[in-house]
C-alpha cells in the first residue's frame, strides 16, 4: 500500500448494528508493525461554567482590596469596568496605595509614561517611608526609580 498526504488511504467497513463506535480500533500495520490507529473517543458532557457576573461599580465596592482585585480581573476582562475606572477610585479612597500605584504604573504601555512614572514614584514614595529593612524590601523591584 503506498499512502502519503497526496494519496491518503480510505476505506468503509461495513460494522455489524449494535456495535459501539467507541469499541472500535483502525489500525494500518507494514511488515507485523502497526504505523498509526485511531478509535474514536468518548466525550463527556460537561456541564457549562457559570456565567460571569460584571462587578459593582467600583464606587460600591467596600475595600482597597476588592478594588485592586477587580482592576486585577478588569485589566483582562472586555465584560467589567475598565481598568482605569476601578484604580481610579482605589487612588481616591488611598492615593499612596502601593499596590494600586504599581498596577497604574505595570499598566503605562497603555496610558501616558508620564503618569504611569508618577505612580510608580508615589509606590515607592510609601515602600520606603520605613527606615526598617523588612518594610522596605520591596522598593528594591524598582531601583533607581
Amino acid at each position: 500500500m503506498a499512502i502519503d498526504p497526496g494519496k491518503p488511504f480510505a476505506k468503509e467497513v461495513a460494522v455489524p448494528a449494535g456495535i459501539d463506535e467507541h469499541d472500535l480500533v483502525a489500525s494500518i500495520s507494514a511488515e507485523g508493525k502497526e504505523l498509526v490507529s485511531y478509535s474514536p473517543i468518548r466525550l463527556e458532557k460537561k456541564s457549562m461554567p457559570a456565567v460571569v457576573t460584571p462587578p459593582p461599580v467600583p464606587q460600591d465596592i467596600k475595600t482597597d482590596e476588592e478594588l485592586y482585585l477587580t482592576a486585577c480581573a478588569s485589566s483582562s476582562s472586555t465584560t467589567h469596568a475598565p481598568c482605569r475606572i476601578v484604580l481610579d477610585e482605589a487612588l481616591r479612597r488611598d492615593p499612596g496605595d502601593i499596590r494600586v500605584n504599581t498596577c497604574w504604573a505595570s499598566t503605562a504601555s497603555r496610558r501616558p509614561l508620564r503618569r504611569g512614572r508618577k505612580h510608580l514614584r508615589k509606590a515607592i514614595e510609601r515602600l520606603t517611608d520605613s527606615t526598617r529593612p523588612k518594610d522596605g524590601e520591596a522598593s528594591t523591584i524598582w531601583p533607581g526609580a
